[in-house]
């Protein structure tokens, strides 16, 4: 027998429950339409294949190896490269070089491999004891980049820094981009044929030969005649002359020896030694098969007079010294004889600003026998030796 006050109550609950199922069911299946709706609204997503690289119209790169026997360098160095290169869809060729082979040498043995059709750079590489350089030829400009690297002192090391630096520069040369290397100017040919020249008058080119023949300097040897006293015959004496060049102007020094000259009269002989020292500038006003060259100079001459003979009443003097300043001028004339030897032969003056007599004594008197002459013709004859 149920309790009376529970049945309505029991009733009620039931009934609240129910309500809240029903509720329930009812915002499950509102979800699920717009689940459904959102779903359906949408397009299907898919992910996107994968592109792959695309190999370039040439297929192969080119290392040029130093010598026939790689060493172990260059024996890690290939294997490294072609595991980089195959990951670019790119083959890897191999062809020796000499190992005397110059910059010009590669470049030019690059040019020839190149000329294959499914070639697409050609790379070398070349050490000294401090450093690496990284070579990298592209045949279509041409351009020709390199790159100087300090590579680790391991061989294994070495060579994968090299493959790693070769990849890179491959790799932006396929998309198109810079490459990380310097790009230098392509080495000439040695012994180009030059453009060919203007045809030139004969004077011209004689001029032109005689300038680069024409030293920076001379000695030169020569004898020296001249007539510096009245009285007297013409004094013979050698001279050495050095000079150089500053074309066209010459600038040298000079000295001479004469040895005694005997001045006499009737009464009397003195014997006259120079020894002239001389600083001289000359400039060449003509230049060819025959070189002229007017100079100036200025000298020192001590002069020694020395009493040889003399008469009664005459009274000898001592032996002494007196120098004659004087300035001059010549036109000296020059031609080639083989190379560096020249002939020269040159005439001109001598202008003392000090002249003076030779005499001897009578008693309170004196007696003149000699006077230095106002103008002294002079020549010369010799040979020019000179220097580049």
């Amino acid at each position: 027998m149920g309790l009376p006050w529970a049945s309505p109550a029991g009733t009620f609950m039931a009934t609240r429950f129910g309500d809240r199922r029903r509720l329930g069911a009812a915002f499950a299946a509102v979800a699920a339409l717009c689940t459904s709706q959102a779903l359906c609204a949408s397009p299907p997503t898919t992910l996107p294949d994968a592109v792959p690289p695309q190999p370039a119209t040439q297929s192969r790169v080119v290392v040029l190896i130093q010598s026939a026997r790689p060493d172990a360098l260059e024996l890690d160095f290939l294997p490294n490269l072609r595991w980089q290169l195959t990951e670019l869809a790119l083959t890897l060729s191999e062809r020796t070089a000499p190992a005397f082979f110059d910059l010009i040498d590669y470049v030019s043995e690059a040019q020839k491999v190149s000329s294959a059709s499914e070639t697409f750079l050609v790379a070398w590489i070349t050490r000294k004891q401090s450093h690496t350089n990284v070579y990298l030829y592209d045949p279509k400009g041409p351009h020709l980049y390199a790159r100087e690297v300090a590579v680790s002192e391991s061989p294994a090391a070495a060579s994968e820094e090299l493959a790693l630096i070769l990849r890179s520069a491959i790799q932006a040369r396929l998309d198109g981009g810079d490459v990380a290397m310097a790009e230098i100017a392509l080495p000439k040919p040695v012994g180009a044929t030059p453009p060919p020249h203007p045809p030139v008058s004969p004077l011209p080119e004689r001029q032109v030969v005689t300038y680069a023949r024409e030293p920076k300097g001379a000695v030169e040897l020569s004898g020296i005649f001249s007539h510096p006293v009245s009285n007297a015959n013409w004094q013979g004496g050698v001279g050495l002359r050095l000079w150089v060049r500053k074309r066209p102007v010459r600038f040298g020094f000079g000295y001479s020896v004469f040895p005694g000259l005997s001045v006499s009269n009737n009464q009397a002989e003195v014997s006259v030694q120079r020894h002239p020292m001389e600083a001289f500038v000359g400039y060449r006003v003509w230049s060819g098969a025959l070189n002229v060259i007017v100079e100036s100079a200025f000298s020192a001459d001590p002069v020694r007079r020395e009493t040889t003979f003399s008469r009664m009443p005459l009274s000898g003097q001592e032996p002494h010294w007196r120098w004659l300043w004087t300035v001059s001028g010549r036109v000296r004339f020059e031609t080639y004889l083989v190379s560096s030897l020249w002939f020269t032969a040159a005439a001109g003056a001598e202008f003392p600003l000090n002249p003076y007599s030779f005499e001897l004594a009578i008693a309170e008197q004196r007696q003149t026998i000699a006077k230095i002459l106002p103008v002294r013709p002079t020549l010369e004859l010799g040979l020019v030796l000179g220097w580049r």
